[in-house]
Order: structure tokens, then sequence, then C-alpha cells
């Protein structure tokens, strides 16, 4: 019988990881044992793919996703799955009627003679890591050790605004505009004090410290998680 496996992108890195797809209200999960331990880690749900059960020229696995050449033509097709047809097929590139069934074209062995494995379509934008999801993962973490505070604690107000901005927004750069905008939201509300003489109540000024550390700490927690995704990039 074949074995059912999936692969799927980590939320906190962008690297691959294979296993078994566990679906929870909580989230989407790779799911795997090593050395009798199991290992679980949190996936981006867009990048999931599931294992054809059959292997390239080269032997290596081919996935859904995955884009293949033609070693005979130099034609490149992409892996999809049909629901209609209940199997892997590949498309050819830039057309929609020249699709082929996987299984037709395997020998005994499961393997494609003239079919070779060149990239996946998640991969051609590797460094394109998505800010909000890692984001949101991120904050929905940190309120989840907030779980017992009062709505209006400053840092749970704060985190639970910014949660609010990335459901609205998908654009990295709208996001590190807004955490640079928070950093300076301490500084700005310090300068606005002093030129007014404003008397701000003390909530406020420990709202504006929190939004401006938050703005901190995602800001570097992107800086880490982008660094890591880089590094896998250059030994891949």
């Amino acid at each position: 019988m074949r074995s059912i496996l999936f692969k799927a992108k980590k939320l906190s890195d962008g690297k691959w990881v294979k296993g078994s797809l566990v679906k929870t209200p909580f989230g989407t999960f790779i799911e795997w044992y090593e050395d009798s331990i199991c290992n679980k880690r949190e996936v981006d749900t867009d990048t999931v793919c599931q294992f054809t059960g059959l292997k390239d020229c080269e032997g290596s696995e081919i996935w859904e996703g995955d884009v293949l050449l033609n070693t005979n033509s130099g034609s490149q097709y992409t892996v999809m799955y049909s629901d209609y047809g209940g199997a892997f097929f590949i498309r050819k590139k830039g057309t929609a009627n020249d699709d082929m069934y996987l299984f037709e074209l395997s020998d005994v062995d499961k393997c494609i003679a003239f079919l070779e494995v060149i990239d996946n379509k998640f991969d051609k934008e590797k460094l394109c890591m998505n800010y909000k999801k890692v984001l949101t993962r991120y904050i929905q973490g940190r309120l989840s050790e907030l779980s017992n505070v009062d709505a209006y604690e400053p840092n749970k107000l704060a985190l639970t605004n910014m949660l609010f901005f990335l459901g609205k927004v998908t654009s990295n750069e709208l996001i590190v505009a807004k955490l640079k905008i928070m950093v300076d939201a301490d500084i700005k509300r310090k300068k606005y004090l002093s030129r007014y003489d404003g008397n701000e109540s003390l909530y406020d000024d420990e709202y504006s410290k929190a939004v401006s550390t938050i703005g901190k700490k995602c800001l570097s927690y992107l800086r880490n998680a982008k660094k890591e995704v880089q590094d896998e990039n250059k030994t891949s």
C-alpha cells in the first residue's frame, strides 16, 4: 500500500517539512516521527503538497506543485491534482489542453524515464516570506499568554489592534511601515507632551510604550525569520 505523505512550508521559517497532514481548529500541521519522538510543526496551508508516489528519471520524488522538465522536448510541466479524476496529472506551461495523468506515464518501478524535477512552484517565492502569516501566528501566541489579562491591558490591547490591522492588509511593505510607525509611537507622544505641555493619562503613556515595544519585537521577529529563510536558500 502506498504511504500518503505531505509536505508544506513551516510558518516559522519557510522551510519544507514532510510527514502526515494534521488539521485542527487551531491550525494546520505536519507531523512526523524521528527516533520514536513525535514532531509537529504548523505550516502554511497554501503550500501543502502531496507525494504522488512516483519518482523522476533521477530517482527524485515527485510532489504536487513540482515543476518537471521533459528531457526529450525541453517542455516544462507543473504537477497538479484532479478532484474529478482522482489522480495527479501534469500541465504544460502556458496551456490547459495538454494534460497527462502521471500514472499513465510511469513504468513498473513507478518511475518516469523522461521527466526530471527541476523546481517547485512554491520555491519560486523563497525570499517572499509572507509577513502577514508569520506575524499573525506570533501575535496569536503572545495573546494566548495574556488570555487571563484584562482586554484593555496596554500590551494586550496593542497586540489585539495589530492583529486587527494584519487582518486588513496583505502587503509586506505596508506591514513593515506600520511596525516602524509603532516603534516611534512612544517618542512621538513624548514630543507631543513637551511641545503642548499636555497632561496625558498614565494609561495612554503605558499604551504608547507597549505599542513601541511590540513594534520593535515584531520587526526583530521578522528579521530573524527572514534570515533563517535566506540561510536555507544558500544551502538549497
